[in-house]
């Protein structure tokens, strides 16, 4: 069993998170934990997971920390700005 933690601060990456692990054909495999945390509030975590996933600033700051496990940056499109740029 993979243990997967999948950090994310916008609700909707949740559920994507959620609806791409349900489609992966290992999804038997894997165990995934989905947690709601921002760059300003990653100081204290602390991973419980065989991989911790990310993206954009808190991607960042998890890196600068040096975590104790394999880590997977999801980058940052320009569709993420534009929606960044509409709110």
């Amino acid at each position: 069993m993979v243990r997967i933690e999948f950090i994310n601060p916008y609700p909707e990456l949740k559920e994507t998170g959620q609806r791409v692990f349900a489609e992966h054909p290992g999804r038997e495999e894997i165990r995934l934990r989905v947690i709601a945390l921002t760059a300003a509030h990653s100081d204290g975590y602390i991973p419980d997971c065989d991989i911790v996933i990310a993206r954009g600033a808190t991607a960042r700051q998890l890196l600068r920390r040096g975590l104790s496990v394999p880590f997977v940056e999801i980058p940052i499109t320009a569709s993420d700005v534009l929606r960044a740029i509409q709110r």
